[in-house]
């Protein structure tokens, strides 16, 4: 795990503010992080990928029902995959309530995610829902 100060606009390097090698990415260990660096007291803006989402919000991190932090995305509804096109948004965040396990460590308004991961989770899940015995899939 690692924690870096990135500069707005790239002008300047980034700062490393620490490297973690014996740590485990655990809700408890990513609050004792934040701590250590004074986040609490700075309030950055984070920028993270999908999993450490989850531990930032409290969500429970494997075999959920409800994965998504934006919304209350059923997983285990496959039926409804692909053809639901709109569900209900996660308003809050309760210990207890739709796979959310602990308080948030951070507000959602202060997380960004970086355009990169977006754009390969997109084309993972467009690849996913070709047919797979379509004409693209055949070879030449």
């Amino acid at each position: 795990m690692k924690c870096v100060l990135l500069h707005n606009g790239n002008a300047f390097g980034c700062i490393p503010l620490g490297h973690l090698t014996t740590l485990k990415e655990k809700y408890s260990e990513i609050e004792f992080v934040l701590e250590k660096i004074s986040y609490y007291e700075h309030n950055w803006i984070i920028c993270v990928d999908l999993k450490m989402v989850g531990f930032l919000l409290g969500l429970q991190c494997d075999y959920t029902k409800f994965p998504c932090f934006v919304c209350l995305w059923d997983s285990r509804a496959s039926a409804q995959h692909w053809i639901k096109q709109v569900w209900l948004v996660r308003e809050e965040l309760v210990p207890g309530e739709k796979n959310v396990q602990a308080h948030p460590l951070v507000e959602r308004s202060q997380i960004i995610l970086p355009p990169l991961h977006i754009k390969l989770g997109i084309m993972q899940q467009f690849v996913k829902a070709l047919n797979k015995g379509g004409d693209c899939f055949k070879y030449v």
